[in-house]
């Protein structure tokens, strides 16, 4: 896979271009890892269907993982996901499923466990990618934190530590990334962002629009003894954020992504030439009120 760019945006901070990524968001990285993985392990073969509870990125990753290796996609979406996503995973291929069953009040989890319980009678041969309980979510991180590694090594030398600041929906690319560039030898302070109201670690959930982080379960890949400090950002602080962004770099960034910045701004007086701040963009604004 081609690296994204690591960003210079400020004196400060370092930024991770993850929206550059195929499909658009980090979460690429994480579907092709575990669709290669299966592909490799046998388990995936020319007549099997993906199945996965997904409208958001991982939903775009997949699809474009298997589309082109000419695998079929069944996602089971949540009411709460904008229909302008799920007209787009439609038309680019995905076939959505249980829509009868979600209108009922099923969980999308309950759709995919259905059609895996009658995948017999219904003709299908199903592999669940399963994000949130799949190694392959974190271990396509630790790819991408030995990506990161790299390149602070090539274009920032002088840097050894690193305030490293993040999301998590399923913890997979905060742990994946803190652990590599640990090992790579850099030291990290590391701060968890979260919408205010939310306590992740305690199940504590509220509404908000920071689609993909504090998604309404505990992030199973996250490892709190690793988390040096909790950042909370309101709802309502999101869109001046996407502004200065807008203005500052020209970019249009997604909600997580101008959360995660907002709270790399707060850090700047703890930086000095050796010590910088690192963060993600994850993904593009286009999707988001």
């Amino acid at each position: 896979m081609k690296f994204t760019e690591l960003l210079n945006v400020t004196e400060n901070i370092l930024v991770k271009m993850e929206m550059n990524n195929i499909s658009g968001s980090h979460k690429y990285r994480a579907a092709n890892y575990i669709i290669e993985t299966g592909i490799n392990n046998n388990l995936i073969h020319k007549d099997t269907t993906i199945i996965e509870k997904t409208g958001g990125n991982f939903g775009f990753g997949l699809l474009a993982a298997c589309l082109k290796r000419n695998i079929s996609v069944e996602l089971a979406i949540g009411l709460n996901f904008s229909q302008e996503k799920k007209d787009k995973l439609q038309k680019l291929g995905a076939r959505l499923i249980g829509q009868e069953m979600l209108e009922a009040g099923k969980t999308p989890k309950e759709v995919v466990e259905w059609h895996l319980n009658h995948q017999q009678k219904l003709g299908k041969n199903y592999f669940y990618t399963d994000q949130f309980n799949n190694s392959g979510s974190y271990l396509s991180h630790l790819e991408t934190g030995n990506e990161i590694s790299i390149q602070l090594k090539q274009d920032y030398p002088q840097v050894k530590e690193l305030i490293f600041v993040g999301c998590a929906g399923t913890g997979a690319s905060f742990t994946g990334v803190s652990e590599a560039l640990i090992k790579n030898g850099y030291k990290l302070k590391t701060v968890l962002v979260e919408p205010s109201g939310c306590d992740s670690k305690n199940n504590v959930f509220t509404p908000h629009n920071l689609e993909g982080m504090s998604v309404g379960v505990c992030p199973p890949f996250l490892k709190w003894n690793q988390i040096d400090m909790i950042y909370h950002v309101a709802d309502h602080e999101i869109n001046e954020v996407k502004k200065e962004i807008f203005s500052s770099h020209g970019v249009l960034v997604g909600n997580t992504s101008a959360a995660c910045y907002k709270a790399a701004s707060s850090f700047q007086d703890q930086c000095n030439p050796s010590r910088k701040i690192l963060t993600f963009f994850y993904d593009s604004g286009i999707w988001y009120k």
